[in-house]
């Protein structure tokens, strides 16, 4: 998916050009039309990376002399705008699960919040989670959700989650749950499906006949503040928990690879954006450095 959509915006604007006759020049003025449009220069790059595979594939093959889009250069990714997200501490994260239940929520919410902790799920992917996901001890987490839409994860790359104790414990509710009330989304097989007054009355505002079961992107948004200040805790996005859950397995010591197989991070370099330093952590850095200097003298 992400490669088809990649190609779709470089044949819109150079799809009148035979491709041996491509040059330079041509990638430079597309390049500059899309940062133009607001793309940022991250995305854009990763669109020429995908271009300069395809023509590679192209040259091997004996159709292209060379690779006019390996002349490209300079465009990298601009300085991260805004303030990253924040992490919680283990004791923080352990008085965000205590709260969750005790805040009055929903209770098929105050399960979506606990799952999106234990999975660290970017939001669309929670939503687009069904049961047979769940096998082998493990979820499956190989879809997204966009506007009602089903699409591949955010890197087009499956992955597998453990399924721990606690959370086993928060799918069979859900699923019991679900069954108990019958409700009329069950046929579909997602786990979080949207409230049948809910599901409805989206139909009508968008003047459709079918219901669609997927909640909305900002379910969350209202609950995890409730949960964060009863808690107390630093305030967070429902993104911040993929922070916390990838800090608190660092600290735990779990191989790098390993983590990030289970968040579908393609590079070392997408996962150190992720990376928070905590304060006791600084502190025993630099404790570690007194106590090595004072043994050198």
């Amino acid at each position: 998916m992400r490669y088809v959509t990649c190609l779709a915006h470089a044949s819109e604007a150079l799809e009148h050009i035979y491709v041996d006759a491509l040059e330079p020049s041509d990638f430079r003025k597309w390049v500059a039309d899309k940062l133009g449009e607001g793309y940022s220069s991250a995305t854009v790059a990763s669109w020429l990376r995908v271009i300069r595979l395809v023509l590679d594939d192209a040259v091997s093959d004996g159709l292209l002399p060379g690779n006019s889009a390996k002349a490209i250069t300079g465009l990298t990714p601009g300085r991260t705008q805004g303030k990253r997200g924040n992490t919680l501490t283990p004791d923080e994260f352990r008085r965000f699960l205590a709260h969750v239940p005790t805040c009055g929520l929903a209770p098929d919410i105050a399960r979506m919040l606990l799952v999106a902790a234990w999975t660290r799920c970017r939001k669309g992917e929670l939503l687009a989670l069904q049961f047979d996901d769940y096998k082998d001890g493990e979820l499956r987490i190989e879809r997204s959700v966009w506007r009602r839409h089903v699409k591949a994860t955010k890197t087009d790359d499956p992955r597998r989650v453990v399924v721990v104790e606690p959370l086993a414990q928060v799918l069979n509710e859900q699923r019991r749950w679900l069954l108990e009330s019958q409700h009329p989304a069950l046929s579909t097989g997602l786990m979080f499906p949207a409230r049948p007054k809910q599901g409805k009355a989206g139909r009508t505002r968008r003047g459709v006949d079918e219901v669609s079961w997927f909640r909305s992107e900002t379910v969350l948004d209202a609950p995890l503040r409730k949960v964060v200040k009863a808690a107390g805790i630093t305030p967070i996005s429902p993104h911040s928990l993929r922070r916390t859950y990838e800090n608190l397995l660092r600290k735990a010591g779990v191989d790098d690879l390993v983590r990030r197989s289970m968040a579908g991070w393609r590079s070392e370099e997408a996962q150190r954006i992720y990376a928070t330093v905590d304060p006791e952590e600084r502190q025993a850095a630099a404790r570690v450095l007194v106590a090595l200097v004072q043994e050198a003298s």
